[in-house]
């Protein structure tokens, strides 16, 4: 495991987990994968900078019938995060549920590398 390369991945209640896990610890955290989640009910300008320094890329996942509040919440959280210079990718997918992709390795993988670059 390179300790210098790490991505989080999270469901749901994983991804609020995910995203302020990574923005306390943006020199640890390079990547966040959040699918069908909502963002952190505070996020703090200072993390965000930090997080901007530290390169932090993020990829928010999730149905077009996921939650609303989810949706919203996300939504909210990409432009507070590219306002503070963070890339931040949402993608909504037609045929996924409050779920995760029936070829979850297949799909992470891709959005992993695409995020790499």
């Amino acid at each position: 495991v390179d300790i210098n390369d790490i991505s989080l991945l999270g469901y749901s209640q994983g991804s609020q987990m995910s995203y302020e896990y990574a923005l306390e610890h943006p020199e640890k955290i390079r990547r966040v994968i959040a699918f069908s989640g909502f963002s952190p009910a505070v996020v703090n300008d200072e993390n965000l900078d930090r997080a901007s320094k530290n390169r932090l890329k993020v990829m928010a996942v999730s149905g077009v019938s996921d939650s609303p509040d989810f949706i919203r919440s996300t939504e909210l959280l990409e432009e507070k995060m590219k306002q503070h210079g963070i890339q931040f990718g949402m993608k909504l997918e037609p045929d996924l549920p409050h779920g995760l992709p029936f070829d979850m390795k297949s799909y992470c993988v891709e959005i992993w590398n695409e995020l790499r670059k």
